[in-house]
């Protein structure tokens, strides 16, 4: 499965002017990457295909955690300082092992994911909470 991915414009849509509906959001400075999961299972896709599961165990217990069958695909990123850091992320991507368990609790990883109201996620209560539910059309991302 292909992750979604961005694309560069060199200015905002105004307010509506997208067909359809449609929303934008700004891009995160992280990975895409997709996460497949069933119970007792586990699975971090990067954008090119990659297995990514063994450097971020904090977001495979995360989304094992849910205890359901799901696929998600959102921006993977880590926070330093209270700002997305891009370099964090990348040291965080070479570990393995004890250093990746380690990295995980100084710098935790997060998904940040376009889950909206009506998805299956919504309807099995993952989105419990968020102020998504019941907003078709937020702009607020989930992250996991």
């Amino acid at each position: 499965m292909a992750p979604m991915l961005a694309e560069a414009w060199p200015a905002l849509p105004p307010e509506r002017a997208l067909p359809g509906g449609l929303v934008y959001e700004q891009k995160a400075d992280g990975y895409r990457a997709v996460v497949f999961a069933r119970p007792g299972h586990a699975y971090i896709q990067s954008r090119r295909g990659g297995d990514l599961t063994l450097a971020f165990p904090d977001l495979a217990a995360a989304v094992l955690a849910l205890d359901r069958p799901l696929v998600l695909d959102g921006e993977l990123v880590v926070v330093q300082d209270g700002r997305l850091h891009f370099g964090a992320l990348q040291a965080r991507a070479r570990r393995r092992g004890r250093g990746a368990a380690q990295a995980a609790v100084s710098q935790p990883a997060l998904l940040i994911t376009g889950v909206r109201t009506g998805s299956g996620l919504v309807a099995a209560g993952v989105n419990e909470g968020s102020q998504q539910v019941g907003d078709p059309c937020s702009r607020r991302p989930t992250t996991v």
